[in-house]
């Protein structure tokens, strides 16, 4: 409950700034659970944590790819009369691109014509370097060009801004940030230095702002 009206505080505050669309709310393979959550919350957007690599579809999920795209299809179509705006986040994907590129790019070709807006692409062990992590980025912007893809890395071996420098450089052009780099094990990659290397490196407009 306490989290529940927590999310609603958070929602009411960016309805009232006309910002509500920008509030993304974590949900699961899980029915109509996480789409209702999110609806009674006040959210409009559904980021849907979906496996991304073979190794946890197959043993953690314990299903084929062909269950999970087919589950996940059902919350999207679920969600979509629900009235949410819904984005895939590929849970392990800098795992899944490296030990199975065929499954990734599976469940990409699978539900990028259900009505998902962003597919996000997460190094979510921190296990990639610069160099690799442009060349899988490029390899899915190539394979999926009419796909709008994000870049969400870790700092595990303080490459997180390296990663995103690369990731840009790639074609991504949405990356995840947290505030002073905040977030699990290592941390993610810190807005502030996101910013520098964004304007003072690849020359170009970051679009923030102060309010």
């Amino acid at each position: 409950v306490g989290e529940l009206e927590g999310a609603r505080k958070i929602t009411q505050w960016a309805e009232k700034k006309n910002m509500l669309d920008r509030i993304e709310i974590l949900g699961f393979v899980d029915g109509d659970r996480s789409i209702n959550w999110i609806r009674d919350s006040g959210g409009t957007v559904l980021n849907l944590l979906c496996k991304g690599s073979a190794k946890h579809c197959t043993y953690q999920l314990k299903k084929t790819r062909q269950e999970h795209s087919g589950d996940i299809c059902q919350v999207l179509e679920r969600a979509q009369k629900a009235g949410l705006r819904v984005n895939i986040y590929l849970e392990d994907w800098s795992n899944g691109i490296q030990d199975d590129p065929d499954y990734v790019y599976f469940m990409v070709d699978q539900l990028k014509d259900h009505g998902v807006s962003r597919f996000m692409l997460p190094d979510t062990l921190g296990i990639l370097n610069h160099q690799n992590t442009h060349t899988f980025c490029k390899q899915m912007i190539d394979l999926f060009p009419s796909v709008a893809f994000d870049f969400h890395g870790h700092n595990d071996y303080d490459l997180s801004v390296a990663n995103i420098y690369e990731a840009i450089r790639a074609g991504i052009r949405c990356i995840h940030t947290t505030l002073n780099g905040l977030g699990e094990r290592a941390g993610n990659t810190p807005l502030s230095s996101a910013v520098a290397v964004i304007k003072d490196h690849l020359q170009l407009n970051s679009n923030i702002r102060e309010e």
